[in-house]
């Protein structure tokens, strides 16, 4: 049986894709071209979602918004690589997840 990713974002996720793959640190990882892949890509097949929830329960609080879209959007996980993050799985219904980690399961 084929495994479906369904991809959640906000306006906020959005801006935040943005602004972190222009950063410099990332040039050599996100080109411009690549980043308007992306951005295609998001546009043709994620679900936008507006959180009506907010939650206060990460250790950095810039954080806590990435819980609200994953509450808002009922995801099965939340991938990434931040350890403020990391620490609070599961949360509610949603796995937190690495990237690698995140790879392994659809294998």
């Amino acid at each position: 049986m084929a495994k479906e990713i369904k991809v959640v974002v906000s306006d906020e996720m959005l801006k935040e894709i943005s602004e972190v793959s222009s950063r410099p640190k990332f040039k050599n990882i996100f080109t411009a071209k690549r980043i308007k892949e992306l951005f295609s890509l998001l546009d043709s097949y994620a679900i936008v979602v507006s959180p009506s929830q907010k939650v206060n329960v990460c250790r950095d609080g810039k954080d806590n918004f990435l819980l609200e879209v994953a509450l808002e959007g009922e995801a099965d996980y939340l991938v990434t690589g931040d350890e403020d993050l990391l620490v609070l799985d599961p949360f509610h219904n949603t796995k937190i997840v690495k990237p690698k980690d995140f790879e392994g399961i659809f294998q």
